[in-house]
């Protein structure tokens, strides 16, 4: 039987079988919680659930504000379970309370009498309303002390502050919370249509239920709005937190309760999407972000956990959307500053996808086309062209046209996309324009986006270059085996030429000579005369013999290439650069004496990192770089993502490679708490590096691997010592403390560090781009073992490099 006065709710409240059922297990538990937001239908659910209890006791009351006073609650509780139990009406009679508690006197005759009535479930709704903490630790022990007979439901926003983990190793805990209690798609259906009286289109109620997560209040609120507007589809599309209803029930129930500091906090908070603690300390300055965080999440202040390791939250949509119109409204906050250092705060933790979005909800144009062409290779690997195509579009046309990386890059993903870029754009309005004017352009974008786009990976270029000519089957030219992810198979023979120059200079990017050479021959036997891609072959294979000391070969390509392009009208194209470049280079070489004409070949690296001679160039190198360098910065998930992809990636993996391999898993492993793994992995890496003579490897991991060396001991402890001996030695005595001493050019950089001069100021000063500063710092940061700008600061004075 039910003994609260409480009613049923609203008639248009729908039933709830699924959780009642849930419920129902509260019948063998000592302790069930329902902790949720406000709104959420934790009082409608207990109502629901208490009335099909029939021939169950059931005692339910809610808290009120004045139950803070122990006489008060004792007294509403005895008269809720009286209409169970009569006799347990005179324990009101007591009087002897401790100071703002019960005290052990009143628990005691508590206890007792519980322990005489029949089974009986008491339901406490509200229970966040008791703020009084010495009444609360009392009930804690009343609930400890509680015989078997007593079941306790309590509905709350937020944890009651008593130890719960002893109910739940005894399995004596039910917990319903956010995710149990939100909404489903048909049941949000259902309370819709009982609210506004008709059936609404599913996608009008697929989007109200998206919008609201479910929530219970937000859909009832949408149903009543829907109730009075003319044109409900138009309402639905602008449906959000700003709703009238909405943010009138929010305001009331949970923004005036808290404290204005806090609402200040949460302001700020709101023009972030997925926040951590250090995101957040970065917007707010809160030293205390993590447990701002934590305790919202605890009082259920509408933030979503979005990971089991509590790191990383959200705020429920409407919520957010709220917050974000009063900040607007408020105006003494700027909601682009705090979009900027969000931004900052994300490039410097290598979440480009993140960092871009702010930037361009921000309107720093210019600076989101500078991340984008300096990331959009990464988006573009694993498969996400729209998203990058939709970050150009976004960037207004006055703005892009400056950056002819950025125009290029558009036509480039219309060319390799067959013109099926419209699938994801609206080909009706300016974006689907700007995207046609580009395909129609897009005879030369091949070639030179390729060179924009995917020199910062060129191994991976190459072999996704090599993978696209096979889709041009050549009967007296075969293509060079290669292993990659395709790019996109071109229709036609412009689109396989464009292939052939773009992969071979990938390929000399990458250092590989002889394939690049072979590519680049091959597409100037298949150019037509006058054709930009002959001029592309003539001016990248100029290049190429420059590099490698064959003087006069390079100077007859050079001439033919800039003749080629004066005829075309091609002298200042971008694709005659690298004739130009040659002619420098061919220049020096002639004004050195000690230089032999025909020199051997010399390796160009991918990267900046300083090269051991038994390690040449490679893309296992140039990931295994990618992945110390995340790791280094404290990003193990992009360094997990590299090692996950490797048996994809390295195909044919040589010693060096598994070596590489091995260090990355062991670090990822102490990474994941997992020290067994990572020993094994370590032992295995120095295995295998002592069977092929690699030592650099370790070096060039930096001091947290050769810190866990020292674990290393039996058959592989001997080369472990050559290998830390080997890390000891440097050129410059004042870093050898330093396992890889800085370049000459990092000294230079790092001495400008404690100015405090921003990455592009640095890159004013060192006449380099700010991709390149960003790389120098990683590698700093690297080689002094250091997270940030401070501590490097620290570690080079302790040294004595500044």
């Amino acid at each position: 039987m039910m003994t609260s006065s409480e009613h049923m709710g609203p008639a248009h409240l729908i039933d709830r079988p699924r959780l009642c059922a849930e419920l129902d297990k509260a019948l063998q538990c000592r302790l069930t919680l329902i902790i949720a937001q406000a709104g959420a239908g934790k009082s409608t659910l207990l109502r629901q659930w208490a009335a099909q209890q029939t021939g169950r006791a059931i005692a339910m009351f809610r808290i009120e504000a004045a139950d803070d006073d122990p006489a008060r609650f004792v007294h509403r509780l005895v008269e809720a379970l009286a209409a169970v139990d009569p006799a347990i009406a005179k324990v009101s009679a007591l009087s002897t309370f401790s100071e703002g508690g019960l005290g052990e006197p009143v628990i005691s005759v508590l206890v007792a009498a519980l322990g005489r009535m029949p089974e009986v479930v008491i339901v406490v709704d509200d229970a966040q309303r008791l703020s009084n903490v010495d009444l609360i630790d009392d009930l804690g022990e009343l609930l400890l002390q509680a015989p078997g007979n007593i079941h306790v439901v309590l509905a709350s926003r937020a944890d009651p502050p008593i130890a719960l983990s002893q109910y739940r190793l005894s399995d004596e805990l039910l917990e319903l919370r956010n995710v149990e209690l939100a909404f489903t798609a048909e049941e949000a259906a259902q309370l819709l249509e009982r609210t506004t009286g008709h059936r609404l289109s599913t996608p009008s109620v697929r989007a109200l239920h998206a919008r609201t997560e479910g929530w219970a209040a937000g859909l009832q609120l949408a149903g009543l709005n829907l109730r009075q507007v003319p044109d409900p589809d138009a309402f639905v599309a602008a449906f959000g937190g700003s709703d009238r209803l909405v943010a009138d029930y929010l305001a009331e129930e949970v923004l005036e309760a808290l404290p204005f500091d806090q609402r200040e906090i949460l302001l700020r908070m709101s023009v972030l999407e997925d926040m951590c603690a250090g995101l957040v300390h970065a917007v707010t300055g809160r030293d205390d972000a993590q447990s701002i965080l934590e305790q919202l999440h605890g009082d259920s202040i509408f933030l979503m956990e979005l990971d089991s390791r509590r790191e990383w939250y959200r705020f429920h949509h409407l919520f957010r959307d709220l917050l974000r119109s009063q900040l607007r409204a408020g105006g003494s906050t700027d909601e682009r500053s705090i979009l900027s250092v969000a931004a900052d705060w994300q490039l410097a933790k290598g979440r480009a996808k993140e960092a871009i979005e702010y930037l361009l909800r921000g309107r720093f144009w210019e600076r989101a086309l500078e991340a984008m062409l300096s990331n959009a290779f990464e988006v573009l690997v694993n498969g996400d062209m729209p998203t990058v195509v939709g970050w150009l579009l976004r960037v207004p046309e006055s703005t892009r046209s400056n950056y002819i990386d950025a125009d290029l890059l558009l036509g480039t993903l219309a060319l390799e996309d067959g013109g099926g870029l419209g699938m994801f754009l609206d080909q009706d309005g300016p974006a689907g324009d700007q995207l046609g004017a580009r395909n129609r352009r897009s005879s030369d974008a091949g070639f030179l986006a390729a060179q924009i786009l995917l020199a910062t990976r060129p191994e991976l270029t190459a072999a996704a270059a090599c993978r696209q000519i096979r889709e041009f089957p050549s009967a007296d030219k075969p293509c060079i085996a290669a292993t990659g992810d395709e790019l996109g198979a071109p229709q036609n023979s412009a689109g396989r030429l464009d292939v052939l120059v773009a992969g071979g200079r990938a390929f000399l990017l990458a250092g590989q000579i002889d394939q690049a050479r072979e590519l680049l021959v091959q597409g100037l036997g298949e150019a037509a005369a006058g054709s930009h891609e002959r001029v592309g072959a003539l001016s990248t294979l100029s290049l190429l013999e420059a590099w490698c000391g064959k003087v006069k070969r390079a100077e007859s390509l050079i001439c033919e290439a800039l003749l080629s392009a004066r005829e075309a009208g091609m002298l200042a194209d971008r694709s005659v650069t690298d004739a130009y470049l040659a002619a420098v280079m061919t220049s020096l070489r002639r004004g050195d004496d000690d230089l032999p004409a025909e020199a051997e070949p010399l390796r160009m690296p991918a990267t900046s990192f300083p090269q051991d001679q038994e390690e040449p160039e490679s893309l296992s190198t140039m990931l295994f770089e990618r992945a110390v360098s995340s790791l280094t910065l404290g990003d193990p998930e992009r360094a997990r993502g590299i090692v996950g992809s490797w048996p994809e990636l390295v195909l044919d993996p040589d010693p060096l490679a598994v070596v590489q391999c091995h260090i990355l898993l062991s670090w990822v492993a102490t990474c994941d708490n997992e020290p067994f793994e990572a020993r094994r992995h370590l032992g295995d890496a120095v295995k295998m590096a002592e069977m092929h003579g690699l030592v650099g490897v370790f070096v060039r991991a930096g001091p947290v691997i050769l810190r866990r060396l020292r674990d290393i001991s039996g058959p592989q402890a001997a080369f472990r010592d050559i290998i830390l001996a080997h890390a000891q030695q440097s050129v410059d005595p004042r870093q050898q403390a330093l396992p890889d001493p800085l370049t000459d050019r990092e000294l230079e950089i790092l001495s400008y560090l404690p100015t405090r001069f921003t990455n592009v100021e640095l890159a004013d000063r060192c006449f380099v781009s700010v991709n390149t500063i960003k790389t120098h710092m990683v590698h700093i940061y690297r080689k002094l073992d250091a997270t940030n700008r401070d501590a490097a600061i620290g570690r080079a004075r302790v040294l004595g490099l500044l």
